[in-house]
């Protein structure tokens, strides 16, 4: 019958496993960092996003496909870091050098972008992305105080410019 959960065995065992993910990532991000992480914190919002990310990547079916499999042909051969991990990361090439001369930056891994497979990091200027990142040593990849530091969310990555048109009065009309 409609409306009723017990009709959607589906979609009730997908967020049981989401809901799960979610803990999991949640809980072993909070024993990593030794702190609690808010729930109005932004990276609340980073680990919704990663929880069901890493499902889609990792988690197989009855056919011994993943659902990234079954929409792509072909399995993900991304590298993936933990979510709140620190990385160093490689700034792209069409963006300016920074005053230092290196293009190696340390930042939080908080995701990555599912539209053009880039890593998004968050570094000391805000949320970056890259092509390539390094994985540090277990000694220095958590800091709570990097975490912290996150302020974006992955609804606000992508703020609209302002616009290249603006409106103004018509121009007079010659001989009106």
């Amino acid at each position: 019958p409609e409306y009723d959960p017990q009709a959607n065995g589906a979609a009730e065992s997908a967020v049981k496993a989401w809901k799960g993910m979610y803990r999991t990532q949640k809980s072993s991000l909070e024993s990593s960092i030794a702190m609690k992480v808010p729930v109005r914190h932004p990276l609340t919002a980073w680990i919704v996003k990663w929880a069901g990310d890493v499902l889609v990547w990792q988690l197989k079916g009855h056919d011994g496909l993943t659902p990234y499999q079954r929409i792509r042909g072909k399995p993900l051969h991304t590298r993936l870091a933990a979510l709140g991990e620190m990385v160093r990361f490689k700034i792209r090439s069409r963006e300016p050098l920074p005053a230092d001369g290196d293009r190696w930056h340390d930042g939080v891994f908080l995701g990555i972008d599912r539209r053009t497979g880039q890593y998004i990091v968050n570094g000391t200027d805000g949320i970056k992305h890259a092509r390539t990142i390094l994985r540090l040593p277990d000694s220095e990849k958590w800091k709570c105080d990097a975490v912290e530091k996150v302020r974006a969310t992955p609804y606000t990555l992508y703020q609209p410019s302002e616009p290249a048109v603006s409106f103004r009065d018509p121009a007079p009309l010659p001989g009106v």
